[in-house]
């Protein structure tokens, strides 16, 4: 034993040997580890009939949502190609994609509440992207119609797995705060079909119609985040039960 500077120096003959002096052997790590930070304390939860299955279809139900942005993020794109060229459209596939990400927001937190875990897998877009540019504009916005479609489809499923565990909370969820309003969104990607169809002009179309709408629904988004009022919706309201759908649209936000 050597003393210096009032420190006790213990010199060993190996590695070896001061590694067993100073480390706990790996099984008493393992043991300490696994008894969690606090193996006396019963933790609480908010899980109350909240099934394993339940909890899946959420998840699925998110997993879907962001799906659906990444399949209006590729549909914005492709309308902003100097090939098709249709700012309206684009603008509007923009929004489409902010209105699932406020709802993969929406579910997280319900998810959340209800004592459940976020699990979603890889996600990729509703349909094969790498052909859009060579697609004409009446298909894209057929795509995000269904896209909408696939949605709401989900959404009833996922009411009849709420229905079938009587799980009051996700029922009523789903019946007074998500289903009407996709069906009014629905609604308007019906209506920018048929009116596309029958403008047979693009072009116009793009411009009389889509760049109103996509200013409109801007500018109440920026209302309903609190933020100050656009000109034109500064005196304005809009109701969810028009065809236009435009308070059903900005509903998640």
């Amino acid at each position: 034993m050597v003393r210096k500077n009032s420190r006790i120096l213990v010199p060993f003959s190996s590695f070896t040997d001061f590694l067993a002096c100073t480390v706990k052997p790996c099984s008493e790590v393992f043991t300490w580890m696994s008894s969690g930070p606090y193996p006396s304390c019963n933790m609480h939860s908010a899980r109350i009939n909240y099934t394993p299955e339940t909890e899946h279809a959420v998840n699925k139900a998110i997993q879907l949502h962001q799906q659906a942005v990444l399949t209006y993020d590729h549909l914005a794109a492709t309308c902003a190609t100097e090939e098709i060229s249709m700012p309206g459209f684009c603008k509007f596939f923009r929004l489409c994609s902010q209105r699932h990400r406020e709802l993969v927001e929406h579910w997280i937190n319900f998810q959340t509440m209800r004592g459940g875990k976020l699990n979603v897998p890889e996600v990729k877009p509703l349909v094969q992207v790498n052909d859009l540019s060579k697609t004409d504009l009446e298909k894209i916005v057929v795509i995000a119609l269904k896209t909408e479609k696939t949605v709401e489809q989900y959404l009833r499923e996922l009411h009849k797995i709420a229905r079938s565990k009587e799980d009051v909370a996700m029922s009523e969820y789903i019946e007074k705060k998500l289903i009407l309003p996709q069906l009014h969104v629905i609604k308007m990607m019906v209506n920018h079909v048929n009116g596309l169809r029958v403008s047979g002009n693009e072009y116009l179309y793009d411009r009389t119609t889509m760049l109103p709408l996509a200013k409109k629904l801007h500018c109440e988004i920026i209302r309903r985040e609190g933020s100050e009022y656009c000109e034109e919706t500064r005196e304005k309201k809009f109701h969810p039960h028009t065809s236009t759908g435009v308070a059903a649209f900005i509903y998640p936000f």
